[in-house]
């Protein structure tokens, strides 16, 4: 198929630096694939070789560490001192609404 010398090389060694700029047929290829895509053998080689396909999951934080990762922010601070005047010159609507935004 014409994919047995590249397919001897890894991919990264054949990946292009800017893929987007070259022609499909070119970088495909460069990669050592064709339309049809890998032969199973060589896809098994290369799943061997660098890994699953897949994409790692990233760690969630819970609502609470978002919560208080953003008391770390200095706008945090600046409208919790508007709150505080609003609420030391008795604008309570204002305060309201500092507060919701904060939450």
């Amino acid at each position: 198929m014409g994919q047995q010398s590249a397919a001897s090389a890894m991919p990264s060694d054949l990946a292009p630096e800017n893929p987007h700029a070259l022609p499909a047929d070119q970088v495909l290829a460069r990669m050592g694939v064709g339309l049809a895509g890998l032969a199973e053998a060589e896809s098994e080689r290369r799943r061997l070789a660098f890994g699953p396909n897949t994409i790692a999951a990233r760690r969630t934080a819970s609502a609470l560490a978002v919560l208080l990762h953003q008391f770390l922010s200095p706008m945090v601070y600046l409208l919790a001192a508007a709150a505080a005047l609003a609420l030391a010159f008795g604008e309570l609507e204002e305060v309201a609404a500092i507060v919701v935004v904060l939450l």
